[in-house]
């Protein structure tokens, strides 16, 4: 008998009680899993399936239905990060059970655009989902193959950083960001997107409701210069730097609290220009681009 089929007949009551397909889910998978985990690693996927299928029957029927395909991207050690990534989406109802189920579906295909550790990252975004909307949490994550197979390899993790900003500061946007977010960055010149992320993630932060928007109106104006001059132009954004001061003398704050702004204000972007290694400039209305 083999050690696939042995499992099988140790645990079949046990999976029975638990859910009446569970036993031939059981037995497909591990027949299949037999040559690649061996028997001490069919063994140890057997038990993180079943402690699994106590917790949720449906999640743990997806696990272990998907766990073939998802070794073609893991490791065999790497099992029990990845069931742990599902057992955060599970909170106890059989909404977030159903949400972890579909975790463990789309997961073969999500590991083909996915390293576990941005993986992690999604799930931080889903789960944060679905403390407000376990539906749109369930269609996000239902898109998220194909949004990031249409994403270049470099963008996808800092797409996932700006995603989890805009959930954390306007969640209401994610499921635009996730539906419009790959064809808005695709306007920007693929070495220049980085940067424009990293911008709108920071944005994304600091004005609530207006992170998203943000992006795609920075994008879009990128994206109707010449791809040669978005990185002239991004180089200059760079270097900018603004203070209340720079107005008219008749518009310029007052008083000695101004004063200590003023000062603080100069160090402050003084350090930010310091730290991109980038020269520090105020525009006068003079400049051009060719």
């Amino acid at each position: 008998m083999s050690h696939a089929a042995e499992l099988v007949k140790r645990h079949q009551s046990e999976l029975r009680d638990i859910g009446r397909g569970l036993p031939d889910i059981f037995a497909k998978a591990a027949a299949a899993l037999e040559e690649r985990l061996g028997e001490e690693g069919l063994r140890e996927w057997a038990r993180i399936g079943l402690d699994l299928a106590h917790r949720s029957p449906p999640a743990a029927a997806s696990f272990i239905e998907a766990t073939p395909a998802a070794l073609a991207h893991l490791e065999p050690e790497e099992l029990e990060t990845w069931v742990d990534q599902g057992r955060r989406l599970h909170r106890g109802g059989w909404k977030s059970a159903q949400l972890a189920a579909r975790f463990f579906r789309v997961g073969p295909r999500l590991l083909e655009s996915l390293s576990l550790r941005a993986l992690d990252r999604l799930v931080e975004v889903v789960g944060q989902l679905a403390r407000r909307s376990d539906q749109m949490a369930s269609v996000c994550l239902r898109d998220s193959p194909s949004l990031f197979a249409r994403l270049d390899e470099g963008d996808r993790e800092p797409f996932l950083a700006f995603a989890q900003a805009v959930c954390s500061t306007s969640w209401v946007d994610i499921d635009r960001c996730f539906e419009r977010g790959p064809d808005v960055l695709r306007a920007v010149q693929p070495q220049q997107r980085g940067y424009i992320l990293e911008l709108a993630t920071a944005a994304a932060r600091d004005v609530r409701g207006d992170g998203f928007s943000l992006f795609v109106a920075a994008a879009e104006a990128l994206g109707s210069l010449d791809p040669e001059d978005q990185a002239e132009v991004i180089a200059f954004a760079r270097r900018l730097s603004y203070n209340p001061w720079h107005c008219i003398a008749e518009h310029r704050p007052l008083g000695n609290q101004s004063r200590a702004r003023r000062r603080m204000y100069w160090e402050l972007s003084q350090l930010r220009h310091d730290m991109n290694q980038v020269q520090r400039y105020e525009p006068n209305g003079d400049e051009t681009f060719d």
